[in-house]
C-alpha cells in the first residue's frame, strides 16, 4: 500500500472521529435550545457529508471541498457567537460583575475570547474547522473531475492510485 494512501486514510479517520465526537458532545450538551444553536447541527451534517464524500466518492472531491469550506465558514461564525455570548454575560458573571463597567472594551473582548468570563466554550465551535482542514488536506492531489469536465471539452485521463507496471520505470520509494 502506498504511503499516500495510508496517510490519506489516517487523516480521514481522524476527521471521522472528530465529527462523531462533536455530534456526541452537542447531544450531551443538549445544544438544541434555540434556533441559533441549530447552526451547529447544520455544520455537523455538512461536515459529515464532506468527510463522507472525501472518503468514498472519488469523483465528488469537488463536493467534499465545497462542503468543507462551508463548514469552515460556519465554524468561524460559531466561534464568534461563543465569544459574543461570553461578552454579553460579562456583567452577570460573579467574578467580573463588579469590575466589568470599569474595564475597557478591548479588556472585555479579551476576557470573553479567553473564556475568562461567560459560559460558552470558544474552541468547541472550532473543532469543525479542524474537520474542514482535514478534509481539504486529505483531498490534496485528488482530481476534481466534475469541475475539470465542465471546463475541458474532453475526458481527462484518470490517474490510478497504485503505480502501474505499464507506465515504465518508477522512481524508488524511500521510507
Amino acid at each position: 500500500m502506498r504511503t499516500e494512501t495510508v496517510l490519506r486514510g489516517g487523516i480521514l479517520a481522524v476527521a471521522w472521529l472528530a465529527v462523531l465526537g462533536t455530534g456526541a458532545e452537542l447531544a450531551l450538551e443538549r445544544h438544541w435550545q434555540s434556533l441559533e444553536q441549530g447552526i451547529a447541527w447544520v455544520a455537523l451534517l455538512l461536515a459529515l457529508g464532506a468527510v463522507g464524500f472525501a472518503t468514498v466518492a472519488r469523483r465528488r472531491v469537488w463536493l467534499a471541498r465545497l462542503l468543507a469550506i462551508a463548514v469552515l465558514a460556519l465554524s468561524g461564525i460559531g466561534v464568534w457567537r461563543h465569544i459574543n455570548a461570553n461578552y454579553e454575560a460579562g456583567e452577570l458573571d460573579a467574578d467580573y460583575a463588579a469590575r466589568w463597567p470599569a474595564m475597557t472594551e478591548p479588556e472585555r473582548w479579551q476576557a470573553a475570547a479567553l473564556k475568562s468570563v461567560g459560559p460558552a466554550p470558544i474552541l468547541a465551535a472550532g473543532v469543525l474547522a479542524e474537520v474542514s482542514l482535514l478534509v481539504l488536506l486529505a483531498t490534496i492531489g485528488r482530481r476534481s473531475t466534475r469541475i475539470v469536465e465542465a471546463v475541458l471539452p474532453f475526458e481527462p485521463p484518470s490517474e490510478p492510485d497504485e503505480p502501474s507496471a505499464s507506465r515504465g520505470a518508477q522512481a524508488p520509494e524511500y521510507r
